[in-house]
């Protein structure tokens, strides 16, 4: 047995030893007897000359393909070997070219420094000498002085050329904005003039006065919460306890005709205070108090500008609450002064006379408008009977010529009647359109006239001072003749001159 037992074992585990034992010997004795038959077959293939011959061409070709393998390698190394030279050549060739050029680049570095260094010496030699020169004449200005007892110390003159008089810088196209407002929102990088006067009537304040809303606005102009936190009468009674507050200061100077405050949210704009007086001397005079004076936190810098027209600076939108630029617009949004105080300083009437008197400007302006209404329908009914008389004294002549000429006159004299119908008729329907919409204007007028009257009294004290201004121009506008007056002129001139022919 193959396997030697130690121990007793059952019968049932003994007799699957053994026939596992068997199992091994048939298989070693097949694969015997299969060994023994294939060398059989073999040594009887090897005796048969066919087969010897087929083993001998295998072989054969078996030794053609190594050689052919040999060869094709021995070929691609060959190949590698020239394109490693090619590219070692390559590479050569590079690096020469490279060093080559960094050698001119260092000579042309080299040239520039040595230009930059001889022209450095160049320039500081010249500011020595200049340096000299301009210690020479100081000491040459001011070795002199003080040599004399009672000699008045001061700086030397310029030289010739070199004053403030010569020296003039060439003024640019005006900037539009800032003959309008005195403020501009490209400020000192504008492209245009921003012409200061040295003095003016009217003083500008920039951002003097500030507001929570206004400040929040400009940083966030859509932000909707920023309206929760305060509404506009709020807003209002702000402003009207700065105007109680710094009106009276500014009028202490002198006769204030014009007081307005911005509310735009640009930075040009925003809290800017504008104060007009009637004469240059009171503006000289506040500004020399107000500059530099300290309200709120804020150091005040007072600038004078020169604003001809307040309708042209004041966004008519605004107050309309039509404006499409909102706070960002490049005009004055400014508060309504309380008690609508300087209106007629927005609507650029300055005269004493107006103030004096107790009907408003609105109502003098409705009367006028119909005295000059009056006397156009004069002025054209004249015409029409000049020209009646006139095609009555060319009809005396010839029979002939008298028939033409009277049928000529008669066709003009018809035109003109038609022409005068239909002035008629326009001109009285303009002035009743007129009339209709000052009327509503006087009556808003009257209700102003009578809140005005307290403020109109307190201002009686201080138009006297500009009443010798009001009467010039009261009798320049005497002077002037009025629209239907020179109408009427030239009516009775070319009257004239037909009846002279």
């Amino acid at each position: 047995m193959l396997v030697e037992l130690v121990k007793r074992v059952s019968h049932q585990l003994w007799r699957r030893i053994v026939k596992k034992e068997r199992r091994c010997q048939r298989r070693q004795r097949r694969a015997r007897e299969r060994d023994l038959k294939y060398q059989e077959e073999q040594a009887a293939l090897l005796q048969d000359p066919t087969f010897v011959a087929e083993l001998e061409r295998l072989e054969l070709l078996e030794e053609e393909a190594r050689q052919m393998e040999e060869e094709d390698a021995a070929r691609r190394k060959e190949e590698w070997q020239l394109r490693d030279a090619a590219l070692h050549s390559k590479f050569l060739r590079e690096k020469r070219k490279r060093l080559l050029q960094k050698e001119q680049q260092e000579k042309q570095e080299a040239l520039i420094k040595k230009e930059w260094e001889e022209k450095q010496k160049k320039e500081r030699e010249e500011e020595e000498k200049k340096k000299e020169e301009q210690t020479a004449l100081l000491q040459a200005a001011t070795g002199s002085l003080g040599e004399k007892e009672g000699e008045e110390l001061h700086n030397p003159e310029p030289p010739p050329g070199y004053t403030r008089w010569d020296i003039t810088r060439q003024k640019g196209e005006p900037c539009p904005f800032f003959s309008k407002t005195g403020a501009c929102r490209f400020g000192i990088q504008c492209s245009r003039e921003h012409d200061y006067p040295e003095s003016s009537q009217t003083l500008l304040l920039p951002n003097m006065y500030s507001h929570f809303g206004m400040e929040q606005l400009s940083f966030d102009g859509n932000d909707v919460d920023v309206a929760l936190e305060y509404t506009d009468s709020e807003t209002y009674e702000h402003f009207r306890d700065f105007f109680d507050d710094t009106l009276p200061e500014f009028q202490r100077c002198g006769n204030v005709i014009q007081f307005k405050v911005c509310c735009n949210t640009s930075s040009h704009l925003r809290g800017n205070v504008y104060v007009q007086y009637s004469k240059e001397e009171d503006a000289l005079e506040a500004r020399a108090v107000f500059n530099g004076r300290w309200y709120a936190g804020r150091q005040l810098t007072c600038l004078f500008v020169t604003i001809e027209r307040w309708k042209s600076a004041l966004c008519g939108l605004f107050w309309r609450q039509r404006c499409p630029k909102g706070g960002q617009c490049n005009f004055l949004h400014a508060y309504r002064n309380p008690g609508n105080a300087f209106w007629r300083a927005d609507q650029d009437l300055l005269l004493t006379e107006y103030l004096r008197s107790s009907q408003t400007p609105k109502h003098f302006h409705r009367v006028r408008s119909q005295r000059n209404s009056k006397s156009r329908r004069r002025g054209s009914a004249k015409s029409t009977r000049r020209s009646r008389s006139s095609s009555d004294t060319r009809s005396s002549g010839s029979d002939d010529s008298s028939r033409r000429q009277s049928s000529m006159v008669k066709s003009k004299s018809r035109r003109s009647r038609s022409r005068s119908k239909r002035s008629r008729s326009s001109r009285s329907k303009r002035s009743r359109s007129r009339t209709k919409r000052k009327r509503s204007h006087s009556k808003r007028s009257r209700s102003r006239s009578k809140k005005l009257k307290v403020s109109s009294e307190r201002s009686l004290s201080r138009s006297e001072k500009s009443t010798d201004v009001s009467h010039m121009a009261l009798g320049k506008l005497s002077r002037s003749k009025s629209p239907s007056e020179r109408s009427t002129n030239q009516l009775e001139d070319k009257s004239k001159r037909s009846k002279k022919s």
